[in-house]
């Protein structure tokens, strides 16, 4: 979007979020300025910091203030968010942890909601983020969680997506740099209508500090790719940026989950149904049988 930063200050709610499956009770958007949109000169503090330094920078970050009422985004942006938020609170399960492969994983995918990696520093906001092995429960109304504050969380988003709405955004320019400052290990660039290059779709990941374009827009460490999908969502048809698994099957809505699980529903119920109508005539003709035996003076049991 061509609004990409936050002052410390101000931040709103229209869009849902998630927490690891369950829709977060505090979601925010955001509106800023473009200007000091520049990396940090001082160097970048090493998380998790130790609570000591965590007191540290809570003590400064006071001023920062997070929410306001003012809409930011178009129907088609916010509808996207939406979605795609949507698809991975319904259908992903992250990959196993390399230190923990048999404990399942958290996560966090939100839509507009602010990044701060200074208290010092813009606030930056991504269209949507997903963050791993995080927890926000009941945090999200605690003072400290009203934006996704780096020394709070520990950790980066591990991915970042962006729509372009404008040129005026600088998602292929400041704004690639700052996530990749962040160490952001993945980032997407979504310009359906080509205003900032001729690939309506870029996937990046981050290597040795730097962006690579990913060749087939996939997200090994996720087990995620995105994909372009001409189709008919919620009435509207037409090219929709969806989530894939890595073999390119699509990650269900949760409305389309539920169409599913009604459509097997239903087909179970026609197999039982259709079962027990056999049943029934099987029965029938065994009573048609035994009763033409005795007719004939035969003892059914003898046969």
């Amino acid at each position: 979007m061509s609004r990409s930063t936050i002052l410390p200050e101000r931040l709103t709610a229209p869009l849902p979020s998630a927490v690891n499956g369950h829709y977060a009770a505090e979601e925010t958007t955001a509106r800023g300025q473009e200007k000091n949109n520049g990396l940090p000169a001082k160097p970048r503090p090493k998380y998790p910091l130790t609570a000591e330094e965590l007191a540290a920078i809570r003590e400064k970050a006071i001023h920062i203030i997070t929410k306001d009422d003012e809409p930011v985004d178009g129907l088609f942006t916010a509808k996207l968010q939406q979605l795609l938020v949507d698809a991975l609170v319904s259908s992903w399960t992250p990959p196993p942890h390399p230190s923990r492969p048999d404990q399942p994983r958290t996560f966090v995918a939100v839509a507009n909601v602010g990044v701060f990696d200074d208290v010092n520093t813009h606030g930056i906001v991504p269209d949507m983020m997903v963050s791993l092995d995080i927890h926000i429960d009941d945090a999200l109304r605690f003072t400290h969680h009203r934006s996704y504050f780096l020394w709070e969380f520990g950790k980066p988003p591990d991915l970042v997506i962006e729509i372009v709405s404008d040129r005026r955004g600088g998602e292929l320019s400041h704004k690639k740099a700052r996530y990749a400052a962040m160490e952001v290990p993945y980032y997407v660039v979504y310009d359906s209508d080509l205003r900032l290059s001729k690939r309506s779709l870029q996937v990046f990941e981050l290597s040795k500090g730097k962006y690579r374009l990913s060749k087939d827009d996939s997200m090994p460490g996720l087990g995620l790719k995105l994909i372009l999908s001409y189709e008919t969502i919620e009435h509207a048809t037409g090219t929709w940026l969806r989530f894939a698994d890595l073999a390119g099957n699509k990650l269900l809505f949760g409305y389309e989950r539920a169409q599913q699980e009604t459509a097997r529903a239903k087909k179970e119920a026609t197999r039982a149904k259709q079962a027990a109508s056999r049943a029934q005539k099987a029965e029938a003709q065994v009573a048609r049988l035994t009763a033409r035996l005795r007719e004939l003076g035969i003892d059914p049991q003898s046969v």
